[in-house]
């Protein structure tokens, strides 16, 4: 089996991150184009990451792929165990369009660093960045290992139908479906970064202030077009009126009086999905560029329209409760969400919360910030994804672990090969 080398993988590392800090411009420009996102929110929330992933990964590559002892007892004493991480090969990493260049980039760290070869199928929909990507990839890549590979499902099934030993797809739960079960007919291990309606649940204890100003953060980054965006609230009647207002408020200062007159607010993606939250039916505010205006649907309800789906776009849907057993039993008759949200200062009902509703991941007192760990995994559940990445976790996630056994040749205690013998026979 050959696979990539320690000194290559680290160069291919090293090379990655010398192209990014040579062309800023050009992934600023074709971001902007795809979503109108700004300098900084592009900074922020696509390159920081891969700056992290990549810090990591050339901190660590060498400590990972070392061969490391399983200090065990065994059967026999001159017998030694060990486990050693190993590349499954040709992988095939198909990216979303809402950060195309970071989850494009960061599972390629991964994967590299693992010293597997790489296909990558970046969105049609962001194209401007895609193409980059693919420019960028034949800059710095011979095709042996990574190639990029433009177009619509068509070009994703004829690379399902190639020899690839693992799948990395992020995107919609619906589409993941269908590739897990190809994949399943192959036997290809994968990760699935999928979706879902992320739940936020505010108790009359929070700060209603703080709250509102997390619940925005989450909420109009990249203009709610996040796989762990706060698609809904669920707020204690008792408090529901000041939040909607603290939340307006904050919104507001922002983007001002005027958002839609905000030059630096993403757009969405594209007219097809702008027709698709069109379609809910609901009084939205929309410009000629695709920039949306939040849209907060004070008395929504688990039976409305808005609720049916993930939303993806900054539609913020609130329900009052009186009871949070009610709520729990409401989210739980709904697939498993990619994280969960829960504002409150007290412990024990936070507590009962995280312990009743299963979701990827949980973040108490914000929003999104559970992904920036360093060391733990990020990934879903259920209908919300199989597997996680980043840090070691990603390395982790594109290795095969072999379990390696060494046994002296002597001395050669003869008792072993009588294991078809009662103990008085021995």
């Amino acid at each position: 089996m050959n696979y990539i080398d320690i000194k290559t993988r680290i160069t291919y590392l090293k090379n990655i991150k010398n192209w990014i800090n040579n062309n800023k411009n050009l992934i600023y420009e074709a971001l902007n184009k795809d979503l109108n996102k700004s300098v900084a929110e592009v900074d922020n929330t696509e390159l920081d990451g891969i700056y992290e992933e990549l810090k990591i990964a050339l901190k660590n590559i060498k400590k990972w792929t070392k061969r490391k002892r399983s200090w065990e007892l065994s059967s026999l004493p001159t017998l030694k165990f060990y486990s050693q991480a190993f590349p499954y090969g040709k992988v095939l990493i198909i990216s979303p369009w809402n950060y195309p260049f970071s989850l494009t980039i960061r599972p390629l760290i991964s994967a590299l660093a693992a010293g597997n070869t790489a296909y990558l199928k970046p969105s049609e929909f962001s194209s401007n960045t895609s193409n980059l990507i693919k420019e960028m990839m034949e800059e710095i890549f011979d095709k042996e290992v990574v190639e990029v590979f433009l177009g619509e499902k068509e070009v994703t099934q004829e690379l399902m139908q190639r020899d690839i030993k693992f799948l990395f797809f992020t995107g919609n739960t619906e589409v993941g479906r269908i590739l897990y079960q190809q994949a399943a007919k192959k036997l290809i291990p994968c990760v699935l970064e999928l979706g879902g309606k992320c739940p936020t649940i505010v108790d009359q204890t929070t700060d209603i202030k703080t709250t509102a100003k997390r619940i925005i953060f989450g909420k109009i980054m990249n203009s709610g077009q996040t796989c762990v965006a706060p698609d809904y609230i669920c707020v204690h009647e008792s408090i529901k009126e000041k939040l909607i207002k603290e939340i307006k408020n904050e919104y507001h200062r922002i983007y001002g009086k005027k958002p839609l007159e905000n030059k630096s607010m993403p757009a969405i993606i594209s007219d097809r999905h702008l027709n698709r939250i069109k379609n809910l039916g609901l009084d939205i505010k929309v410009n000629n560029k695709r920039q949306m205006e939040l849209l907060i649907v004070e008395n929504s309800s688990f039976d409305s329209k808005e609720m049916e789906n993930e939303l993806f776009c900054p539609i913020l849907p609130i329900i009052s409760y009186q009871n949070i057993d009610d709520i729990i039993v409401e989210i739980n008759e709904r697939p498993s969400p990619l994280a969960l949200y829960v504002f409150s200062k007290d412990k024990k009902n936070i507590e009962h919360i995280i312990n009743s509703i299963n979701s990827g991941g949980v973040a108490i007192n914000d929003t999104i910030m559970h992904i920036s760990s360093k060391k733990l995994p990020f990934g879903g559940v259920g209908n919300s994804g199989i597997g996680g990445y980043h840090g070691y976790n990603g390395f982790k996630a594109f290795s095969h672990f072999r379990t390696i056994s060494k046994t002296a040749i002597k001395p050669d205690f003869e008792i072993r090969y009588h294991f078809n013998k009662n103990k008085e026979e021995r």
